[in-house]
């Protein structure tokens, strides 16, 4: 896992593969699959897939 430590709080439903992610002080969030991901208003909302 290679998320900032800016990140507050990972929400994960594995129904849906969604993933929320709360970032105070970035404006782009990196998943630990090397994807960026922009922060709007501290919430960047991406989809997983396994």
């Amino acid at each position: 896992m290679f998320f900032n430590t800016s990140i507050l709080k990972l929400l994960k439903s594995p129904e849906s593969g969604l993933s929320l992610s709360y970032s105070q002080e970035k404006s782009s969030l990196s998943d630990e699959d090397g994807n960026v991901y922009p922060v709007i208003d501290g919430i960047a909302v991406f989809f997983k897939t396994k």
